[in-house]
């Protein structure tokens, strides 16, 4: 990595803006940061008034949620301003993958917010992090989760390239977490609440795939929640029909807050930019009060348990999918975490249906119901006894609570508490006797919770003034900000009193008239002089003064903005590391999944494509099973490489440590590299064997700068991303020698296994009777698509992979044809 250069800034130092977590630490231990959503202006104060250090939200564009409201530029810096009053941060969302053309856009952006002190900004777009911590030295990088970062080995690699956080993929346990924690220095961030991907983020392929919504590009079409049938061998056996196998619960990480801290996770991040207002503010309440009771040590006594579970249910009623799960922080739960009948918010349970008499069903409630209320009816498969009809929909009846009766049938439109029987309306459908009812929102704890998001001066934050009143000088306070102090005079002398002296009890009045402003002013010293006087309107105007300095503080610019000029040369700086002058590579190449070690790829290519590879990619997985079978059968007649996916599971990893230099020694010509976790490994092994490093399109390269930057790490040839469209792949065989990835590829990752849960029904402590080796298994969707699913039977990692029809047309000077076969 090469230097990088520093850059004349305003001489303002970036200051940490609670000032309570220095006396915190001290006093009861390690702080953790609650780092909050936002989707809207509203979630915005709602998260800042329910109690966040910190909020991550992004603009318009280049951001993961661009389906959220987002911000413009100037509502942002607004936003930005309000949560500085109050020393919370703001994190802007960049964490996409960019095209060229954007790049210089989103820079740009980067240069405005960054004048009014931009807290950090979380990327994804390798090439975007290299060029902003050129031009940007001082600004703070996060890495974001959709980097697929799971292993210490990247963490340290990203520190390396300027990052000062890594927010962890959501597949690791505590435990994986705590190795990863007490092995760096890296600020960790982790997700603790929300929904989870079942991919591994940043490596799902499958929406772009199978439309033209990418989700690493912000735009997911949630393929995740659709039906899919598991089907077994080639004739396509049903072992599960149309059910959410892919669909994941939500985390709810409540009970991990004292681990967490204790391991040292640096922030807690809760998921929700697509959520409205109400569920931020509520979900911040909670986790703000439990970690404030985390902080003060509580002892966790019976009162404390109890509060702590009406708090789950809370969250519960603010959004949930089939229940409550700890995600992977536990370790693997398989379909314990799945919510397979649907993918939406199901809420608490409200009861059964006990009858259904026009438009009103009646319910025996298991919980509170009120006007407004949301329900949803999952109904129950009953079969009429008269005319053989079966009653039911495919899917839940959702509505509101529009007219409630009581047992006997007389309308009371009020709060109806558990345990009584009820007539809920208006169900415009016929809805079959025991078919569960769900409250899906509660509408008097949403009109609590809106108080947070519709007031935008609720929070408060100290401001120490000093106030002396002498005679005969001009009346002026002295306040305290960011640790400076600032004086302010108004034109008024102090004169001696005719009749009633002013006391300090009138001063304290005059500087508590600041309701509408964020300030809470604490006098640290109130001296007055006997005898002299200042009428309240002098007072109210000195209050006025203050105020405008403070607001002219935080809303001055506190950094330079970066030239024009400067910005240019970093941005050709990164485009001259390109390979594309210095050598000239076109070339046939094969990769293989499921290796057989009867057939022989050679003849198989060479019938199918009328010429001979000139290099085999194999998976790591099967250079550990069938290495000598692969050395003897095709070293000599082609070049070897070893495919290093972008998971590498525990048991492989090890084998990858102690055997993977005996690989290259034994004729391996180079290694197809997914992840950077092993890039100081190959980085070795190429300069003391001279291999070839290969790029795979799991490194999600989208544009030039992160191609260049590449090859300037080691590798000779680039496979981009398979997401982008064939003009983009030339772009960037001008700079870089390109590889095509064609045919199957792999559109999910994930720690989550459909075999184990559904096959084998794999509790946690079960031994793994590896179904994925003694047959073939596939996915089909409710349009007739067709995916195999690949699972690495070491590690138990679950790949799901697509035929498509991609690149059929593209060729070039720079530019490589992959072929991916499962055989």
């Amino acid at each position: 990595m090469r230097a990088m250069k520093a850059v004349t800034r305003a001489q303002k130092p970036r200051s940490f803006r609670n000032p309570r977590c220095a006396e915190w630490a001290a006093r009861y231990g390690p702080v953790m940061e609650l780092l909050c959503p936002a989707g809207s202006k509203e979630s915005f104060y709602a998260a800042l008034n329910a109690g966040a250090d910190a909020i991550y939200m992004g603009i318009t564009r280049f951001n993961a949620r661009e389906m959220a409201e987002n911000f413009d530029v100037e509502t942002y810096i607004n936003c930005m301003k309000a949560a500085h009053r109050v020393s919370v941060k703001v994190y802007l969302t960049l964490n996409t993958l960019l095209t060229d053309e954007e790049i210089e856009e989103a820079v740009h952006v980067v240069n405005t917010l960054q004048q009014y002190g931009l807290d950090a900004v979380i990327v994804q777009d390798i090439g975007l992090a290299v060029l902003l911590h050129n031009i940007f030295p001082d600004l703070v990088l996060h890495a974001s989760t959709q980097m697929s970062v799971y292993s210490l080995e990247q963490v340290q690699f990203l520190k390396t390239l300027g990052f000062r956080r890594v927010v962890l993929a959501r597949e690791l346990s505590v435990q994986e977490i705590k190795n990863i924690c007490q092995n760096t220095d890296v600020e960790i961030e982790v997700f603790v609440h929300g929904a989870l991907c079942v991919s591994y983020s940043g490596q799902c392929l499958m929406s772009a795939m199978i439309g033209t919504r990418s989700a690493n590009r912000g735009n997911c079409a949630q393929p995740c929640r659709m039906r899919y049938t598991l089907t077994e061998g080639e004739n396509q056996k049903e072992v599960v029909s149309q059910k959410y196998l892919l669909s994941n619960k939500d985390i709810f990480g409540l009970e991990h807050l004292k681990r967490l801290r204790d391991i040292g996770v640096v922030s807690l991040k809760i998921e929700g930019r697509n959520k409205p207002a109400a569920y931020t503010a509520g979900v911040t309440q909670v986790y703000r009060k439990h970690l404030d009771k985390l902080r003060t040590s509580q002892k966790l006594a019976h009162e404390y348990e109890q509060e702590k579970e009406n708090d789950k249910r809370k969250l519960k009623q603010l959004f949930n999918r089939s229940g409550i799960s700890t995600g992977y922080l536990d370790g693997i739960r398989y379909n314990e975490r799945i919510t397979p009948e649907s993918p939406k918010n199901t809420g608490i349970y409200l009861g059964r249906v006990l009858d259904q008499q026009k438009l009103f069903v009646k319910i025996k409630l298991e919980e509170e119901i009120s006007m407004h209320d949301g329900f949803e009816i999952f109904p129950a498969k009953e079969e009429c006894s008269n005319d053989g009809v079966v009653y039911g929909t495919e899917n839940p009846y959702s509505s509101i609570v529009t007219c409630i009766k009581n047992e006997p049938g007389r309308i009371v439109n009020e709060s109806v508490k558990t345990g009584n029987t009820v007539w809920l309306g208006d169900v415009k459908t016929k809805i079959p006797k025991g078919s569960d009812v769900y409250k899906t929102s509660d509408s008097k704890q949403n009109r609590e919770l809106a108080g947070f998001f519709k007031c935008t001066s609720l929070r408060k934050t100290k401001i120490p003034l000093f106030v002396h009143v002498k005679k005969n000088e001009k009346l002026s306070a002295v306040y305290s900000y960011n640790n400076q102090k600032y004086q302010v005079s108004i034109d008024y002398i102090v004169p001696s009193a005719k009749t009633r002296a002013i006391t300090k009890v009138d001063i304290e009045h005059a500087f508590s008239k600041a309701e509408e402003y964020a300030y809470a002013f604490s006098f640290a010293d109130l001296e007055i002089e006997d005898g002299v006087f200042v009428p309240v309107s002098v007072c109210n105007s000195l209050r006025r003064a203050v105020i405008d300095s403070l607001e002219e503080k935080i809303n001055q610019k506190q950094y330079l903005p970066v030239s024009k000029h400067f910005i240019d040369d970093q941005r050709a700086e990164i485009l001259c590391l390109g390979n594309a002058g210095k050598m000239s590579i076109t070339c046939n190449t094969f990769h293989v999944f499921s290796y057989r070690a009867t057939a022989d790829y050679i003849s198989i290519y060479i019938q199918k494509y009328g010429v001979k590879p000139d290099r085999i990619y194999i998976e790591i997985e099967d250079m550990i099973q069938y290495q000598e079978n692969i050395f003897r059968k095709y070293k000599g007649r082609t070049d070897i490489f070893i495919a290093i996916p972008n998971i590498v599971g525990e048991n492989i990893h090890r084998y990858i440590t102690n055997h993977l230099e005996q690989l290259i020694k034994k004729g391996a010509s180079g290694i197809l590299l997914g992840s950077f976790r092993y890039m100081n490994s190959c980085t070795f092994l190429k300069h003391a064997y001279h291999i070839t490093l290969v790029a795979d399109y799991a490194l999600n390269v989208t544009n030039c700068y992160s191609a260049a930057f590449l090859v300037s790490l080691g590798f000779d040839i680039i496979t981009p991303s398979v997401e982008l469209p064939e003009d983009k792949m030339k772009a960037i065989a001008k700079y870089v020698q390109t590889e095509v990835s064609k045919d199957y590829v792999t559109v999910m990752t994930s720690r989550y296994c459909i075999l184990a849960s559904y096959t084998q029904n794999k509790a946690k402590t079960d031994i793994c009777e590896k179904y994925c080796m003694k047959k073939r298994y596939f996915l089909r969707d409710r349009y007739g698509g067709k995916y195999t699913i690949h699972c690495d039977c070491i590690d138990c990692i679950m790949r799901i992979l697509k035929r498509t029809h991609r690149y059929d047309n593209i060729t070039g000077h720079n530019v490589s044809i992959r072929r991916n076969i499962i055989d």
